[in-house]
């Protein structure tokens, strides 16, 4: 017998096969549009192995993670309905769809994990859901046309949502689920959300002038606009705020013909400095960082596939397919 022949075929064999699952893996989450699924990834170092394929909503787009890591929930903007996961089983346990619930998007989850606020595009507003029951605890409608993305302040105190068509970000308090105020800000400001580590200034994509907007938090104030690559989808700072990583879907309008989709490195703290870019693939659409703040993750509509990316060097590490159509990404420490 050709011992070494029977290893390799056994070898190939069980690469074949999604790597089995274990608790508290660092998983990062896809999900496919096109296949109305999300797939789990299994982290380790730059590389990424798939763990295991479930069915989600119609047309499913975003996703957020509960705080512990123990759940993601998955927005359909065309099932009218959110998937929730829990992610140490690897199954969908529940389904929320409320019959108000319309084009379901952007979601997050409170600090403390018993709520669920998930953006309804074709309501106007923002959908509260007790996590504990899977109930409808409240809709609060919206100042704003078309909203998209929503996010915890850093100071847990209050959620602001950014929109397609105000120009504008909507302020919620986070005890009474009511809406505040709003401030000014850019034209389409739901491309990113983010904030700096000291929790002093907001971050804002404005997808439809191809800026970001530094906003101060005492004030609420535009303080800097500064102009990015076109079409700004996602924002992820780095770890010791030195860089906000910013994808866009288009390359530079001096680029002409060559225009490739980029990530952005937009210095914080030092001179504006616009060559330090990336090259990315087909209509990027997610972007997802990993707690050290060493690695990016950047999704590509185009070509089905997740780039790592080493954040201090701009360099892409690896190229993974990942399924048809990925779309939101997520990454469970």
């Amino acid at each position: 017998m050709d011992t070494k022949r029977v290893a390799l075929a056994a070898f190939f064999a069980l690469a074949a096969w999604p790597a089995p699952a274990t608790a508290g893996d660092r998983l990062l989450l896809v999900v496919n549009r096109a296949e109305d699924q999300l797939s789990l990834w299994k982290v380790d170092g730059t590389g990424l192995t798939l763990d295991k394929k479930l069915p989600v909503g119609k047309a499913s787009r975003e996703l957020c993670l509960s705080p512990d890591g123990g759940r993601a929930y998955v927005s359909a903007q065309e099932g009218n309905s959110i998937a929730v996961v829990d992610l140490e089983a690897r199954s969908v346990v529940a389904t929320l769809a409320p019959p108000e619930l319309k084009s379901p998007d952007g979601c997050v989850v409170s600090p403390d994990g018993r709520k669920l606020y998930v953006v309804a595009m074709g309501r106007d507003s923002v959908f509260v859901f007790s996590t504990a029951d899977n109930t409808l605890a409240k809709e609060i409608p919206l100042p704003l046309k078309v909203p998209r993305r929503i996010v915890y302040t850093p100071d847990r105190k209050r959620l602001f949502v950014g929109c397609n068509q105000t120009p504008e970000i909507a302020i919620l308090d986070a005890a009474t689920d009511s809406v505040v105020t709003s401030f000014k800000v850019g034209n389409e400001a739901r491309g990113g959300l983010a904030f700096t580590p000291d929790g002093a200034t907001f971050l804002v994509g404005n997808v439809e002038d191809d800026t970001v907007s530094w906003v101060d938090m005492a004030s609420l104030a535009v303080k800097k606009v500064m102009g990015v690559p076109i079409s700004p989808q996602r924002i992820e700072v780095g770890k010791d705020g030195e860089f906000a990583y910013v994808l866009t879907r288009m390359g530079t309008r001096d680029a002409g013909a060559d225009a490739r989709a980029t990530l952005f490195a937009m210095p914080l703290k030092q001179k504006h400095d616009a060559s330090r870019t990336v090259p990315l693939g087909k209509a990027p659409w997610g972007l997802a960082m990993n707690p050290e703040g060493t690695l990016l993750y950047a999704s590509n509509n185009g070509d089905d596939n997740v780039l790592v990316i080493d954040a201090a060097t701009l360099k892409v590490v690896n190229d993974v397919k990942v399924g048809k159509d990925p779309n939101g990404l997520a990454l469970r420490p």
